[in-house]
């Protein structure tokens, strides 16, 4: 996946502590900031491994607030 260039220090930050491991992408459009991840390996509480949001300390907040592994715990 594609990682558009941060224009935040914290998202410079966040992506050397997610990327490539939970964050699989970052897209920084005129309609919102997307954070990508793997949905198989980590998602939202809906299945879904896109976080969207206005701005990119936005986007990183949604993603630590709903990120949860798409593993079950085998117990």
């Amino acid at each position: 996946m594609k990682y558009d260039t941060p224009k935040t220090k914290a998202m410079q930050k966040f992506l050397l502590r997610e990327a490539p491991g939970r964050v699989t992408g970052l897209s920084i459009e005129p309609d919102g900031v997307f954070i990508y991840t793997d949905s198989r390996k980590w998602c939202d509480d809906s299945g879904a491994g896109t976080f969207r949001e206005d701005s990119e300390t936005a986007a990183i907040k949604k993603f630590y607030e709903r990120v949860q592994s798409a593993i079950p715990d085998p117990f």
